[in-house]
């Protein structure tokens, strides 16, 4: 799994980025038993045009060390709960096209495939295609 972040980021970057969630469009983090970030998950607006405020994107990330331990299924399941919450009835996810682990889980929690976005990441040298999966909340 990858963000797509092709620069190091420093913790006050971090810090920066994190602003921009709250309301509607929250952050959450997982933590282990030992303090250690093992993933996080948000929902993002998905437009700034009123006509899209009942659809939102979800993005996932898991430490590598934390992954095929449940993190994964037990934050989207989280960020699925809260969208219908936030009173959104449309999310989006956007995929690595060869991360199989969370396209199944996408699919297992109830996404469907739309598209392929054919070499939309340009991250380590080579370029990535992208899935676009999505549910009704």
């Amino acid at each position: 799994g990858s963000t797509a972040e092709v620069i190091e980021r420093t913790l006050e970057d971090r810090r920066e980025w994190a602003k921009q969630f709250g309301g509607r469009y929250p952050l959450y983090v997982g933590v282990d038993h030992m303090g250690q970030v093992a993933c996080y998950g948000c929902l993002f607006k998905y437009s700034p045009k009123h006509g899209y405020d009942h659809a939102t994107e979800n993005s996932l990330y898991v430490a590598r060390d934390h992954r095929k331990k449940g993190w994964g299924n037990e934050m989207l399941t989280h960020l699925l709960t809260e969208a219908n919450r936030l009173g959104f009835h449309y999310i989006l996810a956007r995929i690595f096209a060869t991360n199989e682990v969370s396209i199944r889980m996408h699919r297992e929690q109830g996404f469907e495939t739309l598209g392929l976005q054919r070499e939309a990441v340009w991250l380590d040298e080579k370029f990535f295609d992208v899935l676009l999966m999505d549910r009704r909340v």
